[in-house]
């Protein structure tokens, strides 16, 4: 399982390509509050309070994950 975000104005909900926009944010939902608690931090994300709205999350399930 990969967790990545995209601004939704660069990202395609549909793109899974290896050069896709979407940035990689951890393998578990500890990861993901820690990027969260992270994002008003200057130097952590580019993300922020103000900016979050114009953000996609998702959850890529690999296939290979369960072999």
């Amino acid at each position: 399982m990969k967790i990545q975000y995209g601004f939704i104005n660069e990202v395609d909900r549909n793109d899974y390509s290896p050069g896709d926009k979407w940035k990689f944010i951890g393998e578990s939902i500890d990861d993901l509050v820690d990027f969260l608690n992270d994002c008003d931090d200057s130097n952590a994300t580019e993300l922020t309070s103000e900016n979050l709205s114009e953000v996609w999350f998702r959850v890529v399930h690999d296939v290979h994950d369960d072999e």
